[in-house]
């Protein structure tokens, strides 16, 4: 059951056109961190932090994630199985089979998906959406037809492809804040583009390669109609490679989901006989900046399933995403091999707090040095743009957010990060004791109050639930004056209400100059 907020918000001030001045610097290792550690310095406040070991630390837009073959038609229950497990992202096919022959998707298809969306926003979740005319598959697809030939699935004509993506489009526009990722769908069975209409360069080859005009028309489309801040992943790397020859721009917003991955020795065609280590190799460029994802779909047989192979393999390509749904006996195998924790706990992102270091007085009015460690210890970095902000929390619950000169996508896999920035102290911020924090919420105004959709990091007593805010274990006094504060308690992160005006807030207070300053009052939850 999903919280419900109290009203609480007692006043928002807000001062923008603050200037940052700011630096950022990565890949350093332990021991140059420690060398680089400032000596004991009674004006300022060092803290460290404890990882925590726990692989169940649900994060949006990562991990595992369910499957929904009819988005439109997708019910509470299912989300709510879906949190139960611990998962925060679902893959959406859209199902466009009833309208492969229509010109004009009818205005209930809309209503529906825009239901469907609505519920993923009331409970903290976000989709991996593909469009598919047979999401559900073909059971002939692998089989013969009657004149021998293997049977198809049955895609539109490509013009109606092409007219069908524009008019989805404002439906995915208007969604953008609850999609993770695209896939690029459309064309064969599952949206694979495998068993198309359009594969008959060799009639005796169901994998055959679609027409090469018809996949960079629709992927055109798609990336012209679809929000630009939306990745949207390629079934098969040779496709990929086609649409997009350099994977190592950032700019570029395809990136690949593996459908079935270990699947046999060249995962269901996903591999080219020859050239398969070349094809992982670039793959893993591709997922240092763009969405790498897979769906283990074979666990008997042939299948490379196996602990050694997925903890060489994901890592390696970067993964973000593995689907938590199919095949139950190919994931069985990581669980009875003993790495399912190492693997859920490491797809995409995991970001760990080391070190913080703040003035122990702030004045008001005046600059504060900041420096905080970051190490990322998952296989990926986070796919989409977030806000990065310094929070100061009163006693009282007033929380003071700065928004740093970062971008969490920067913070590579295995790399370790250092915020280094100097920020304004508002000159009118009640005097008195302040609990520091990191926020990483959602980009999206609409979500940037719910907790669910803020980044948790992971260490051992830093989470607030009720905010989304990963608090210090420190405090630093502000006043008008450098005095040192005297002792320091240990303060343990407190719930507070929370506001959708909050998130309008702080999305509106972007300035020209990239800072953002925002206070809040919040009220303490009634006990």
């Amino acid at each position: 059951m999903r919280r419900a907020g109290v009203p609480g918000i007692l006043g928002v001030l807000l001062a923008a056109g603050l200037l940052l001045a700011s630096g950022s610097a990565a890949g350093a290792s332990a021991a140059e961190r420690a060398a680089d550690s400032p000596a004991t310095d009674p004006t300022t406040v060092r803290m460290t932090f404890e990882p925590d070991p726990s692989p169940d630390i649900a994060n949006p837009e990562r991990g595992l994630n369910s499957v929904v073959s009819r988005f439109q038609d997708i019910t509470r229950r299912t989300i709510d199985d879906a949190r139960r497990r611990g998962f925060t992202l679902i893959r959406a096919y859209v199902d466009l089979s009833g309208y492969v022959d229509v010109d004009r998707l009818p205005d209930d298809l809309f209503a529906r998906v825009d239901a469907a969306f609505a519920l993923l926003r009331l409970n903290g979740m976000k989709a991996i959406l593909r469009f598919s005319y047979s999401p559900g598959g073909t059971a002939a697809c692998a089989a013969e037809g009657d004149d021998g030939a293997p049977a198809t699935a049955s895609d539109a004509p490509a013009h109606r492809i092409l007219a069908h993506i524009d008019q989805l489009a404002a439906t995915v526009h208007a969604n953008e804040d609850v999609i993770s990722s695209l896939e690029a769908g459309f064309l064969g069975e599952f949206g694979e583009w495998h068993c198309s209409t359009y594969n008959r360069t060799e009639p005796d080859d169901i994998h055959s390669a679609l027409r090469q005009d018809v996949k960079q028309e629709v992927v055109d489309e798609e990336l012209a109609a679809f929000p630009a801040a939306l990745q949207i992943a390629i079934r098969y790397p040779r496709d990929l490679f086609a649409l997009t020859p350099d994977v190592t721009d950032p700019s570029d917003r395809l990136g690949n989901h593996q459908d079935c991955w270990a699947s046999n020795e060249y995962d269901s065609d996903t591999w080219d006989p020859g050239v398969v280590a070349g094809e992982k190799e670039r793959i893993g460029l591709v997922g240092e900046n763009h969405v790498v994802s897979g769906v283990a779909c074979n666990g008997t047989g042939d299948t490379r399933v196996s602990c050694p192979t997925a903890l060489r393999e994901m890592p390696q390509m970067h993964f973000s995403y593995l689907d938590g749904d199919f095949r139950a006996d190919a994931l069985a195998i990581l669980q009875a091999q003993g790495c399912w924790d190492r693997v859920t706990a490491s797809l995409g992102y995991r970001l760990q707090l080391t070190d913080a270091t703040l003035p122990a007085a702030l004045v008001l009015g005046g600059s504060a040095h900041v420096t905080i460690g970051i190490d990322n210890v998952g296989w990926a970095s986070p796919i989409n743009p977030r806000p990065v902000l310094l929070t100061l929390a009163s006693a009282s619950g007033h929380v003071t957010a700065v928004r740093l000169d970062a971008d969490p996508r920067a913070w590579k896999a295995g790399q370790h990060v250092v915020l280094d920035e100097d920020v304004a102290v508002p000159a009118d911020l009640p005097a008195g004791e302040y609990t520091p924090g990191l926020w990483l919420p959602d980009r999206a105004e609409a979500l940037r109050a719910d907790p669910a959709y803020s980044i948790r990091l992971a260490d051992l007593g830093t989470w607030d639930a009720g905010t989304g805010i990963n608090a210090f274990p420190r405090t630093v006094h502000v006043g008008t004056t450098t005095a040192s504060p005297g002792a320091q308690p240990t303060l343990a992160p407190t719930g507070v209400d929370r506001d959708p005006a909050v998130a309008a807030a702080l999305a509106g207070a972007t300035a020209a100059t990239g800072a953002l300053l925002v206070l809040v009052a919040l009220r303490r939850r009634a006990r």
